[in-house]
């Protein structure tokens, strides 16, 4: 019989009012791993069982990670050579690394895809540059960095090949139907003067996109001098 109520899910934490893993996850740009130990943590959080969170000392920004678990109540411990370290409880460990546990739930940093058009022939400085500014937006870093991609056309660019060396990433290029593909399902935003050197309109955010499982845009087309950025989740 209808009430005329709103369905609503909840979990248990939601419920019991305790910090659900995966929630952490998500404000923190972290990505839980692997998945069947985060129902196993999230319901020893709702039972208000001990969960000891830890962060990896490796990390660039562990402190940053440390006053965020703060935020939610909790005291993480910051450790070195977490590798070398029996975990004999349930844990959350905030770190880059991951293995055979069935006692941690891995917080890993989420990783990027980058999407760079550009001009011909412009130097990798001012490829980098846009870069670090297009990452910046997002407090993001290099180091963040998974893939670099582009257009077909640009697979001998000289400063975009320049600039994935230094930055120690692979790059991928994308023939106009990928790119297109993404441009049709997405609905981006197309430039007539691209079309007409190319023969397709968006170059940075549909190489994004198509080079990413995620499918989800975070930066959306930021221009530059000579150079365009897009940016999305790696995984």
């Amino acid at each position: 019989m209808a009430i005329g109520a709103d369905p609503v899910i909840t979990t248990a934490t939601d419920v019991n009012k305790e910090p659900a893993a995966d929630g952490i996850a998500i404000e923190l740009d972290l990505m839980p791993a692997p998945l069947k130990q985060l129902k196993i943590i999230n319901g020893a959080l709702a039972a208000k069982k001990s969960v000891k969170f830890y962060i990896d000392g490796a990390l660039e920004n562990a402190d940053f990670y440390g006053k965020k678990l703060a935020a939610y109540g909790l005291v993480p411990q910051i450790i070195k050579s977490v590798k070398s370290r029996p975990f004999d409880e349930l844990a959350v460990l905030i770190t880059k690394e991951c293995w055979q546990s069935e006692k941690l739930l891995f917080l890993q940093p989420r990783r990027l895809v980058l999407g760079i058009g550009c001009r011909r022939d412009t130097e990798k400085e001012l490829i980098l540059a846009a870069i670090d500014e297009a990452c910046g937006k997002i407090n993001k870093r290099r180091e963040d960095i998974a893939l670099l991609s582009s257009t077909v056309v640009k697979e001998h660019e000289p400063g975009l090949l320049a600039a994935a060396k230094e930055l120690q990433v692979p790059i991928r290029f994308f023939g106009n139907d990928a790119l297109q593909e993404m441009i049709d399902i997405y609905g981006l935003d197309v430039s007539a003067f691209v079309k007409a050197q190319i023969g397709v309109g968006n170059v940075c955010a549909a190489a994004a996109l198509y080079a990413s499982e995620t499918k989800k845009l975070i930066v959306n087309k930021e221009k530059y001098e000579k150079v365009t950025v897009a940016i999305a989740w790696e995984k």
